[in-house]
This record gives structure tokens, sequence and C-alpha cells, in this order.
């Protein structure tokens, strides 16, 4: 039924008739997109193999898998890791301790640090001591009440310059196979702090 679907033959109609018959020319191996009868397009792993008995070849067994979702989100998530790798935004991600698991180009640019450096830490513009008592406040009570907090921190370059920027932190419902929790979004805004002062 699936095969009919794509095609838009039954298999009466299918029956005795070669790949080149067909209205659309799949491979006979590899995954190709094809538009189904209904003009949906669908990703299809395409296998066949020769089928014979007593060394009479009988024809050839063709079968189709539907790979369209795997295929979708295979591309998804390429086109979510060209953001994280060329935003001029310093992303790190964080987990449920609010601990670094990953971290963007952009961030060793603003910060200094590379992600060796602070794999596993908490974000220094999150500590204590980097931030007065009440901005923490803030944002742990946003995240709390919101799952999501804006706002101006001060991060510490690696150099001990210390950098203005503007934090976006979001909660993120974690999968089953992945422990992020946080994803906070830093942007330096030391220009504009600076054109202000003038």
């Amino acid at each position: 039924p699936a095969f009919e679907r794509v095609i838009g033959q039954s298999e009466a109609e299918l029956q005795g008739k070669r790949d080149t018959d067909l209205p659309q020319v799949l491979p006979a191996q590899g995954r190709a997109w094809a538009r189904g009868s209904d003009g949906i397009r669908l990703c299809l792993d395409m296998q066949q193999a020769p089928v014979a008995a007593a060394g009479e070849s009988l024809g050839v067994l063709g079968v189709a898998r539907d790979m369209t979702e795997l295929q979708m989100a295979l591309e998804e998530l390429r086109r979510a890791a060209v953001v994280f790798e060329h935003c001029a935004e310093g992303i790190l991600l964080l987990d449920d301790q609010a601990r670094i698991v990953d971290a963007n180009p952009a961030f060793y640019t603003i910060s200094g640090y590379d992600l060796r450096d602070v794999l596993g830490q908490m974000p220094q513009p999150l500590c204590l001591g980097e931030q007065p008592p009440e901005v923490l406040d803030q944002l742990w009570s946003g995240l709390d009440s919101e799952n999501k907090w804006c706002g101006e921190l001060m991060l510490r370059r690696r150099d001990g310059e210390p950098v203005p920027v503007w934090a976006t932190m979001v909660r993120v419902q974690p999968s089953s196979s992945s422990p992020l929790q946080h994803l906070l979004v830093l942007t330096d805004i030391s220009k504009i702090k600076h054109t202000e002062a003038e």
C-alpha cells in the first residue's frame, strides 16, 4: 500500500512492469526524493536484489522504506548546527545544574575561553560575586516563573577585562538522550556602552 501511494498505481497495475515503466524512475540503491501520488515529497531508501530459483531469474525484489521524517530531522539538525557555529552571539548549552555542556565559537570570541576551559563548569556570569545577588535572584526567579530571563550581566574575559553582555537564558525541556536544560545567549554590548558613555 505504501509503494502504491508513492507511485500512484495499484499492485495489479504494477505487476510485470519494469522500473523504467514507472511514472517516476527511482534508483536501485540508496536514498532518493520522490513525489507521492498525493503531491507530497517523500524520501525513500531503496534496495533491490535479484530473485532466482534453480539458476533461473525470476525478477527483482525491491524494497523502499519511507525515510522522510528521519531525513527532515537530519536536515533540521544540520540547519541548527549552522546557526550554532556561525551566530555572532555567544551560545552556551547548560545541563540541569547550569554547567556548560557546549559552547559555540562566538563564546570564545567574546570571553577568550575555549570550550575545554569551561566544560562542566557553571558560566562565570552566573556565579555569585560576578553579579550583584539581586540580579542573580531575578534571573533564577524569572526562569522559575517564565522559563526565560533577559538582562544585563558582566562577563570577565580570560584576560580579566570586564565585558558587559546582554544575556538571554531559557529553560529547555530535555529529551531522554540529552542533558540540556538551559540555553544562555550572550551578546557583547561593550561598544554600545562605550557610545552611551561619550
